[in-house]
């Protein structure tokens, strides 16, 4: 399976087995169920799936999070360096370029790859803090992946009020809590983009409190299908 110069990833038909069910393997997880190992890609900076991808044959069952099948890649070779274009041709357009052929020779060409920080997650409008009574009314906490690694700017929210804020470098947080849910069901929503949504029920009535949440990414299993997106150069010199 060659990646071409342009591409996304995609799983059309997820898989339902159980991740956490399968045994652990040197590049993820194998599954009994259908005798194949699959890979886990959500560990994997954006070069090292391009570099996987360019080096593989044959389909590929993995894991992915929903924001790198968002992600355009691209390959990590230069399209010109492997184009069918004639010598002559590729002479002529160096032998016109002027000034801008000797600002080349001096220059080192720089590919840039599409990246995609989960950290840049949509921020909450319209938040508010309600009135308290207490300054000590508060929630304290701190939001970690499954590998206890700060999330930054993770939304944490009041179930059923505009009321929240966002975790900073180390995954810290502080919610003030009004008078208003107080003797309430207080339910705490903690978001990151490309995790699990987790809900959490406060059921203590004394303030301050202070939490740990743990999210899971939320990942897709399956086969992984390339969907190839033309480049410009591929599109008016390479034509069939």
């Amino acid at each position: 399976m060659k990646a071409p110069s342009q591409f996304k990833l995609t799983i059309p038909s997820p898989c339902t087995q159980n991740w956490d069910n399968m045994s652990s393997s040197c590049q993820g997880r194998f599954c009994t169920s259908c005798n194949k190992q699959v890979t886990d890609f959500t560990k994997f900076t954006n070069k090292e799936i391009l570099k996987y991808f360019a080096k593989s044959k044959g389909p590929i069952c993995g894991r992915l999070t929903q924001a790198q099948m968002e992600i355009n890649f691209g390959r990590l070779e230069h399209p010109i360096r492997k184009s069918l274009l004639p010598k002559f041709l590729m002479s002529a357009i160096l032998t016109t370029s002027g000034v801008c052929n000797t600002e080349a020779k001096n220059s080192s060409t720089t590919i840039q790859i599409e990246m995609e920080n989960n950290s840049n997650t949509k921020p909450i409008k319209n938040i508010k803090f309600l009135p308290t009574t207490d300054t000590t009314q508060y929630i304290l906490g701190r939001v970690l992946d499954n590998e206890n690694i700060p999330l930054e700017s993770a939304n944490i929210t009041l179930k059923g009020n505009k009321i929240g804020t966002s975790s900073d470098r180390e995954g810290k947080f502080k919610i003030m809590v009004p008078d208003s849910v107080l003797g309430k069901k207080i339910v705490l929503i903690v978001s990151y983009a490309g995790f699990e949504t987790q809900e959490i029920n406060i059921s203590t009535k004394s303030f301050p409190i202070d939490i740990a949440v743990n999210l899971k990414v939320g990942a897709f299993l399956g086969e992984v299908t390339i969907n190839k997106k033309p480049s410009l150069w591929e599109r008016i010199f390479m034509k069939k």
